[in-house]
């Protein structure tokens, strides 16, 4: 019984292996596209609201930080994680025009 198990085994441990490399490239590509989604619809997306307003107005200001603390944040690409660096950066300096409204 045990040398009938071990040579059926020995006969599909390839399609056995082979069969779990594809499950697992399957569920990462999945794992990978929901992340990017998840970044879409909780960090790119509100700040692009945001910034297309033409006023800044404190609850403005303090909505870029939250979502610069969301934990999506962690699955920015790295040119996006920059820009949204340097854009919550000059959020707080007057490099532009701004009309802050209390």
């Amino acid at each position: 019984m045990w040398a009938q198990i071990g040579t059926w085994l020995y006969q599909n441990a390839m399609a056995i292996f082979i069969s779990a490399i594809a499950s697992l490239l399957i569920s990462k590509r999945y794992y990978d596209k929901a992340n990017r989604e998840s970044v879409l619809m909780m960090v790119i997306f509100p700040i692009v609201k945001l910034l297309n307003e033409k006023y800044y107005t404190r609850n403005d200001y303090e909505a870029l930080f939250e979502i610069n603390s969301s934990y999506a944040v962690k699955y920015l690409r790295k040119k996006e994680r920059n820009k949204l660096l340097s854009c919550s950066g000059a959020a707080g300096r007057n490099d532009r025009p701004q009309k802050i409204h209390r």
